[in-house]
């Protein structure tokens, strides 16, 4: 089963590097989002893509997310990709209104791989878990070499502020603007059966 994409562009307005703006924390966001995926569900995703990121800047940037539509606090997942190439999983577990949540959810490991911002095209892949009660385990690889894992555990989380729906977005989301050119091809999302 293949989950559809769409584009998450609905406002803001393109730079000269041709990615888009919007208000908010995170000023530079050019992303694609699946249908959204029931909490409830369980099973197994799979997400794949093959990268291009050139960019003679250093900044912090997400390229891989599960988002829940919350406002305030980092999503479930962001994958955040850090100025010297390592990776890492960074989450939130909403506990109220605003910012208020639990920093930290997944781990503080980095990926000992590296995307380099040279155009060099490394293969992106995260197998994400779903247990059917809003939780889940991602396992992020490059090039096919598992890098870091970790659980999503919202069993602290209210009930009110609980995920109703996640879905996937994959680009670039940055809390500062800045010039590059990302090419991601073969990007395909499976459900998958894990043994």
């Amino acid at each position: 089963m293949r989950v559809p994409w769409r584009s998450t562009a609905t406002c803001g307005h393109l730079s000269p590097a041709g990615t888009i703006a919007l208000e908010g924390f995170f000023h530079q966001r050019a992303e694609i989002a699946t249908e959204p995926i029931s909490p409830g569900q369980k099973g197994a995703y799979f997400f794949e893509t093959t990268i291009s990121m050139k960019t003679d800047a250093k900044e912090k940037f997400g390229i891989f997310q599960i988002h829940d539509a919350r406002l305030g606090c980092a999503p479930p997942l962001v994958i955040y990709v850090y100025p010297d190439g390592r990776l890492n999983l960074t989450s939130d577990i909403k506990t109220g209104p605003g910012e208020s949540c639990i920093r930290g959810a997944l781990n503080n490991r980095f990926s000992k791989s590296r995307i380099r911002r040279d155009g060099t095209p490394p293969k992106l892949s995260v197998l994400v878990e779903f247990n059917g009660q809003g939780g889940f385990k991602a396992t992020l690889s490059l090039d096919g070499k598992q890098q870091i894992s970790g659980w999503y555990d919202p069993s602290k989380q209210p009930a009110e502020f609980r995920s109703r729906k996640f879905y996937f977005k994959h680009g670039v989301y940055s809390q500062r603007m800045f010039d590059y050119v990302m090419t991601s091809t073969d990007m395909s999302v499976k459900k998958v059966v894990v043994k």
